[in-house]
């Protein structure tokens, strides 16, 4: 059973597309897959066979209490579910994870990042998912990490043993140009943004670093504009050239805009293994990376790397002045993310 997502099909962040891509995997391998989704997502029902959802209501004004609450009705659910592996996709609930294992079932616990870091959360909130983590190590059989660096950090901070398991990285799929007409995009004219509009994404800082590279091309932003602070921070820095398009989800539209872009900036923080970086290296994307461990990681050693603003503007520079660099960097990232799919 795969639970502490979102759900299928995969309409959020990375642990939805990953769940979405065992959950077409794993019945392949003769395994019948159950998968706990947000209630919302029930008219989306995908038709995958050997697959089946159960579905739970989540309130989107009390939505971190209703997702703690979420993953405790799931759990609860596979203690006495006929379930033999229970996967958890993030620790919030760690410490329930003791039920299932109290019926037998063996339970595994995807630890992602470092969630307890995220500013979107209030202290209180952070300081409860930093004791989740702790408990993790200690009520899983196993925890799972996508990146070495997790690995590196719970065995120096709980003393805990993990598997590795990479987030696999998604085959290209079918290239549309209409998608880039539709949005009134020309190849190579744009620099591009794949993520949630949270504050540990750093969107803001992408925005000023273009800002002050004064490049001609636009910033285009795909992420959903939810009613947040920092969503309203964001529409409100009035900056030129910059354009938030919405969440899209339709694989082949990702695809088409990240194929075309003059690069893609990557600004997440806090995550492992993020799947939007892989997907932008799989079409040959040029990396703009923020410097962090994770990230460094993923890339290895083919991007350009920013600490802030003023660093994103001057390897906007570097790239704008060097084409057949940017051209080498961007046939290297296809060729690392096509590596890391053949080895997993």
């Amino acid at each position: 059973m795969l639970l502490g997502s979102r759900g299928i099909p995969a309409r959020y962040g990375g642990f939805e597309t990953l769940v979405e891509i065992l959950a077409t995997r794993l019945p392949k391998s003769c395994f019948r897959v159950t998968v706990f989704c947000e209630k919302a997502l029930k008219n989306l029902r995908p038709s995958i066979p050997g697959v089946s959802t159960v579905y739970f209501a989540v309130f989107e004004p009390f939505r971190i209490a209703s997702e703690i609450t979420y993953d405790i009705v799931a759990l609860m659910w596979a203690t006495f579910a006929p379930v033999e592996v229970v996967i958890l996709f993030g620790y919030t609930a760690s410490i329930f994870c003791i039920l299932p294992r109290i019926t037998g079932r063996t339970v595994l616990i995807n630890v992602d990042g470092l969630e307890w870091k995220r500013e979107k959360f209030a202290k209180l909130i952070r300081f409860i998912l930093k004791i989740a983590e702790s408990i993790a190590p200690k009520v899983a059989i196993e925890i799972v990490c996508d990146s070495r660096s997790i690995q590196s950090y719970y065995r120096r901070q709980y003393s805990a043993a993990s598997a590795y398991a990479p987030n696999p990285v998604i085959e290209p799929v079918h290239y549309r140009p209409e998608v880039l007409t539709a949005q009134r995009l020309v190849p190579r004219e744009y620099y591009l943004v794949v993520a949630r509009l949270e504050p540990e994404n750093h969107a803001d800082m992408i925005i000023e670093g273009c800002e002050q590279a004064e490049s001609e091309r636009e910033l285009i932003i795909v992420g959903p504009l939810l009613r947040t602070r920092f969503v309203e921070k964001l529409l409100k820095m009035n900056a030129n050239r910059v354009r938030f398009v919405g969440g899209i989800y339709d694989r082949a539209a990702l695809y088409s805009l990240r194929k075309e872009s003059f690069a893609y900036i990557h600004g997440h923080e806090v995550g492992g293994t993020n799947p939007s970086l892989l997907e932008s290296m799989v079409t040959g994307s040029p990396i703009i990376a923020l410097d962090v461990p994770f990230n460094r990681e993923v890339v290895q050693g083919n991007a350009l790397y920013f600490k802030n603003s003023r660093e994103l503007a001057e390897s906007i520079r570097i790239l704008e002045s060097h084409p057949i660099q940017r051209n080498i960097m961007g046939k290297r990232a296809r060729r690392i993310a096509l590596n890391e799919r053949a080895r997993h």
